[in-house]
């Protein structure tokens, strides 16, 4: 079972005992229908971060990819741009842009007062990408239309790292 952020589940799995020889396997299909929140998202996972190709290396580039997603008026987003502050520039289903909320690990990256991104990890570090729209839970607050969600990978005690050049 796969456990996303920001998704409750419930398995219910009733237990008869058998006898030591008996093997029970159990499989299932993914749930089409979040039953458990009003949450309407979408959810990348690290490898499809990793796969697809970004020449600004950073997650939120991906958002311009979800259907009603739109761009800020006057030139405040660039898509082949490196500055943090102009990632969060969009706007989603028909909300304002810089109004959305963005996240990283639960905690508010966006400047209260003029919505600029704080900081933005790159594709390596991002475990999971979440961009929640329109219709979210009550936990969510100060987002016009959609909630952005980075979840970043954990680090070891061992050496690792990469290269981009």
């Amino acid at each position: 079972m796969v456990l996303q952020a920001h998704t409750a589940a419930t398995v219910n799995i009733p237990l008869q005992v058998g006898n030591v020889q008996q093997k029970v396997d159990v499989t299932a299909e993914a749930v089409l229908v979040d039953t458990e929140s009003a949450n309407n998202s979408v959810t990348m996972d690290s490898h499809l971060i990793e796969a697809l190709p970004n020449n600004t290396r950073s997650p939120l580039n991906f958002v311009f990819s979800l259907a009603g997603t739109t761009e800020a008026q006057g030139g405040m987003t660039s898509r082949s741009q490196t500055f943090d502050q102009e990632f969060s520039m969009f706007g989603l289903n028909g909300g304002r842009s810089g109004d959305e909320q963005i996240l990283i690990d639960g905690a508010p990256s966006t400047a209260v007062d003029w919505g600029g991104l704080m900081v933005s990890p790159i594709n390596d570090s991002v475990q999971e990408q979440q961009v929640a729209s329109n219709i979210y839970d009550a936990q969510y607050e100060r987002s016009g239309m959609g909630v952005v969600t980075l979840i970043t990978k954990g680090g070891t005690n061992s050496f690792h790292g990469e290269v981009y050049d």
